[in-house]
């Protein structure tokens, strides 16, 4: 299997739905990701 080498993770400052909680800092973050996987 193929194992992943750079893991990275954070806490979000809300509860079960960033998106609807802190949707500014969720989008933020879900850019930034798929910036640096796409």
């Amino acid at each position: 299997k193929e194992k992943a080498l750079n893991v990275q993770g954070e806490a979000l400052p809300c509860g079960h739905s960033p998106q609807e909680e802190c949707p500014e800092y969720f989008i933020q973050k879900l850019q930034s990701f798929l910036h640096s996987v796409l």
